[in-house]
């Protein structure tokens, strides 16, 4: 009886080892796989971003963080890869600063058209986030958000704004207990 368990584990370690050869055989090829290496820059090379952030009284803890976007969204099917900047940068501002308020500002942006620009928003859920267009930006937002025959305004919206401190008024009034 204790043979065939000692049989058993010689039989699986002999699986495995036939899996591990043939895995190693998938990485060991006579025509590897070459990698080209590409920066971020070089794949939205028309897009720049930074950070600020207003800390909490006297504390390390971020009370808002600001991102702002500054060049030209590229349009159509071309933004895409800026819409996924946007979103990553976001989602990545949010994973590290872990702010209470998000404001992000697009003021600086040129956007005439895409349709993934507004999906970046999603990565700041669930932390409070209002958004400040300028004229760069606002009308094509504006169609982005109520539709291409539109006369609303992007900021006719109550997490859109046209004036820096007006935005971070509603962060402020937000975060305020009611």
């Amino acid at each position: 009886m204790e043979y065939r368990h000692i049989a058993n584990a010689l039989t699986l370690y002999a699986t495995l080892n036939d899996h591990q050869a043939s895995m190693w055989k998938l990485f060991k090829r006579e025509n590897p796989i070459v990698f080209k290496s590409v920066t971020i820059d070089e794949y939205c090379p028309t897009i720049t971003y930074d950070f600020k952030i207003k800390n909490l009284r006297d504390t390390h803890v971020v009370d808002i963080l600001a991102i702002s976007f500054h060049g030209t969204y590229r349009e159509g099917a071309a933004g895409s890869p800026d819409a996924g900047l946007m979103k990553g940068i976001i989602k990545t501002g949010v994973s590290v600063f872990d702010p209470f308020a998000l404001l992000i500002d697009l003021s600086d942006l040129e956007y005439n058209w895409g349709d993934n620009l507004d999906l970046s928003f999603e990565e700041a859920a669930p932390t409070k986030t209002v958004v400040l267009v300028g004229e760069k930006c606002r009308r094509a937002m504006s169609t982005l958000s109520f539709g291409i025959d539109t006369e609303k305004d992007i900021v006719d919206n109550e997490f859109f704004f046209d004036v820096y401190d007006r935005a971070l008024e509603k962060l402020i009034n937000k975060q305020q207990p009611q």
